[in-house]
């Protein structure tokens, strides 16, 4: 099950586990697939997490929220709307604090549908889903790019452009690097920017997401590992807010 607690007096005392699920799940927890939880001005508690499935690779995109200070939530639904039993995971959550929500994770339904069709298909695609009203109800899923890393985590920041997406990409031939787009401006794959340019060429998942944050004049600040020809390490940067 998933639990969650609050504190009131700065994190000295903690609640009772409030169960979010109300029936037991199998969530995946490991270090790129992560539980995400935010908090709206007004209170209302935003959870995403994955729900593994039996089947090698699969999983399901799930979320929950509470409108009552975590006292109580609501029944978990499913985001990713395929019907397929497939991959969804590696979910970010970012919100604006007064309604807007944006989930975004890696989904696996545009490999399954080439690829059942004698076609070649390298890596998973990153989807969204976007709420207006706090998670009460989500768009239908949007697909962002396709031929992205399948193991690295996808990141969101919420800037005053709205959300923007940061996930590792594929480039050329297997070179892993990270990439970027503004949901909101992301009509189609032209606005994808190519935010590093590492050279990394490996034919594996480096299971090694990157991260985001934005300031308050938009400015985004990226982090992440990268093994490529060009640097090895740990690395910042820094984009000014201008699209």
């Amino acid at each position: 099950r998933l639990l969650v607690s609050r504190s009131d007096d700065a994190g000295s005392r903690f609640s009772n586990p409030v169960a979010v699920t109300p029936e037991l799940e199998n969530i995946a927890a490991d270090g790129e697939n992560r539980l995400r939880i935010a908090v709206a001005h007004d209170g209302t508690v935003l959870l995403v997490w994955v729900q593994a499935l039996p089947q090698r690779f699969t999983a399901n995109i799930r979320f929950s929220r509470s409108t009552d200070g975590g006292k109580t939530f609501s029944p978990p639904v499913t985001l990713n709307d395929d019907g397929r039993v497939t991959g969804h995971s590696f979910a970010s959550l970012a919100l604006n604090g007064t309604g807007r929500v944006a989930i975004a994770w890696l989904d696996g339904r545009d490999r399954d549908a080439v690829r059942a069709q004698g076609g070649k298909f390298a890596g998973s695609s990153v989807y969204v889903a976007t709420s207006a009203d706090n998670g009460a109800s989500f768009t239908a899923n949007r697909a962002l790019t396709r031929h992205t890393c399948e193991c690295c985590r996808t990141a969101l920041a919420w800037t005053p452009q709205g959300p923007v997406a940061f996930w590792r990409n594929l480039y050329d031939d297997n070179i892993r690097d990270f990439a970027l787009v503004y949901l909101d401006n992301a009509l189609d794959n032209t606005q994808v920017r190519r935010a590093t340019d590492d050279q990394w060429r490996i034919e594996a998942c480096p299971h090694h997401g990157g991260d985001i944050a934005a300031d308050a004049s938009g400015g985004l600040h990226l982090v992440w590992f990268t093994n490529g020809a060009t640097r090895q390490g740990l690395f910042y940067k820094r984009i000014d807010g201008a699209r």
